[in-house]
């Protein structure tokens, strides 16, 4: 994967090496760790999500567990998938239910 660095923050959910699943805002997704702020975890993400690229295409659907924000460093990093505005959306709006 291409090492990517912008000046604008975006959001991106990243996929660790221990499956661990997070999303949130960063300028510098290049390296094995990535400082991510207002982060959140997808603890689980429904069947109607369509899975992990669906989290960064569509967002957490219906009946997803998505955790609180907090400014994070994401280590061992395995995947990173920029979101589309739809997905953006869509996790701002995503309460534990």
């Amino acid at each position: 994967m291409a090492a990517k660095q912008t000046n604008e923050e975006r959001l991106y959910v990243i996929l660790t090496e221990f499956k661990e699943i997070f999303c949130g805002f960063s300028s510098d997704v290049s390296g094995d760790r990535i400082k991510l702020r207002n982060a959140r975890q997808a603890i689980y993400y429904s069947s109607e999500t369509h899975g992990l690229i669906g989290l960064a295409v569509n967002g957490p659907a219906s009946g997803s567990r998505i955790g609180p924000a907090a400014n994070i460093e994401v280590r061992r990093v395995v995947n990173v998938i920029e979101c589309s505005q739809a997905a953006v959306e869509a996790w701002s709006k995503e309460q534990w239910d």
